[in-house]
């Protein structure tokens, strides 16, 4: 979590601003978001895509607090490899990655841009279910087989962004940290509808 002392401070500098939220005190929101993700296996990366939906509730004027859960859409491709072997045949190997589903809570402390937009920074604690496919082909056999192992871990998130009326864009750290699989770092470029009620 490289710069979470950075965020520290700019998270004190949100909560330093006296204006009230877009969002009034007492109202509920939720979004729905595309997710553009980068998964890094030390140097190894795949750009899944994935749907996120968010749910909360303004507590006080720069203070929410929101659930979320996500799920995947797409997989892509971290490694492959393939050449011709005189025991093997045609030959190929490959890794793709997927997020299976994600689940978290985050404090998030809001500063206005006007009245009906506003920036934020979340802070809190999810819960990533992540698959990895592996697959590997020989001519020589027939066929291909295929594995999928999955990882399940927990880690601090945050998120960093904006609402403009009913778009919503951020910026979000979902995992960094050593995992069953090695070091992995997760996160995503996040773009959807914001609405109250």
């Amino acid at each position: 979590m490289k710069i979470i002392k950075n965020l520290a401070v700019l998270s004190g500098l949100v909560l330093a601003s006296t204006s009230a939220s877009a969002v009034e005190v007492g109202q509920s929101y939720f979004n729905v978001e595309y997710s553009h993700m980068t998964m890094d296996f030390e140097g190894d990366k795949a750009n899944p895509g994935s749907v996120f939906f968010r749910v909360g509730k303004q507590l006080q004027p720069n203070f929410a607090i929101e659930a979320f859960f996500g799920l995947g859409l797409t997989d892509d491709e971290i490694y492959s490899e393939s050449f011709f072997d005189p025991f093997l045949g045609d030959y190929s190997f490959s890794a793709s990655a997927e997020l299976s589903r994600a689940i978290g809570v985050q404090g998030k402390f809001v500063a206005p841009i006007n009245y009906n937009s506003d920036f934020f920074f979340a802070f809190g604690i999810n819960n990533l279910d992540i698959d990895i496919k592996l697959e590997e082909c020989a001519s020589a056999f027939g066929g291909c087989d295929s594995l999928t192992i999955s990882d399940d871990d927990t880690d601090i998130t945050y998120s960093l962004g904006v609402n403009f009326g009913k778009l919503t864009v951020s910026y979000n750290m979902f995992y960094d940290d050593d995992s069953d699989i090695g070091s992995v770092e997760i996160s995503g470029l996040n773009i959807g509808y914001h609405a109250q009620f």
